[in-house]
């Protein structure tokens, strides 16, 4: 009976953050910076477009829906709003609200977690918990953000996993300095 609460109101609420009205300035700003975001080549210069429409002061919900629907990769997105202080719950009810799918805006999340500094899966945690996503929903997006990444840590902050597993394969073992010299043989004395 409660999850079928959640879900009426949840629902009740979904088509007035969908309807939001952007006044006809917003709109024209977010064309002009959608046809930008679309014409790129590489994720640098999305996730420039993506913070310039962020910079031109208009709403998160607006910046997601427009990079998304120029065809941004939704990690792409979340990467760079949070990349310019957005915040993790905000980013996460903007993202759900652009691609209709928990799972999907929750991924996007952790995957972001796992390229910004600073940002850990616990935050994308509690902003799913927060906006009343199913921890199995939950586990399944950090477990899809894990194989993305290729982070089996899916907990890390930032991209500092990656950074000690590279370190440590950079290093040379160390060696016993009373052990015998490799491919030498011991003579009698």
């Amino acid at each position: 009976m409660r999850k079928l609460l959640t879900i009426a109101v949840m629902a009740a609420a979904m088509p007035a953050f969908a309807a939001e009205e952007y006044t006809q300035a917003q709109l024209n700003e977010a064309a002009t910076l959608k046809a930008e975001a679309a014409a790129c080549e590489t994720s640098a210069c999305e996730a420039e477009a993506v913070q310039k429409m962020i910079e031109a002061g208009l709403p998160l919900a607006l910046v997601v829906q427009t990079a998304v629907d120029a065809g941004v990769p939704v990690a792409d997105v979340a990467t760079a709003a949070i990349q310019s202080n957005q915040s993790v719950a905000d980013v996460l009810a903007a993202t759900t609200a652009a691609v209709d799918s928990p799972e999907v805006a929750v991924t996007a999340l952790f995957v972001a977690a796992n390229n910004v500094e600073g940002v850990d899966a616990a935050a994308v945690n509690a902003a799913a918990e927060s906006q009343n996503i199913p921890s199995d929903v939950i586990a399944s997006a950090q477990e899809s953000s894990a194989a993305l990444t290729g982070n089996s840590d899916a907990t890390a902050s930032g991209n500092d996993s990656n950074t000690n597993q590279n370190q440590n394969q950079n290093q040379e073992p160390t060696q016993d300095p009373n052990a015998p010299a490799p491919g030498g043989s011991i003579s009698p004395v």
